[in-house]
């Protein structure tokens, strides 16, 4: 759970064949990418209402 809160996160799936591997990276986490985005989406609004 805190590692996808917070970031760090690497899944890998090999095929039964070998043929075919899955790869799924996701370096940053629930709280950055919701501060991120609110941070972006706050700034927009401002600019709109002013």
């Amino acid at each position: 759970m805190k590692k996808w809160l917070f970031g760090d996160i690497n899944y890998q799936r090999q095929s039964k064949d070998g043929k075919l591997q899955t790869e799924f990276s996701l370096k940053g986490g629930m709280i950055p990418n919701l501060l991120f985005w609110g941070i972006i989406i706050g700034l927009i609004t401002w600019l709109v209402m002013k």
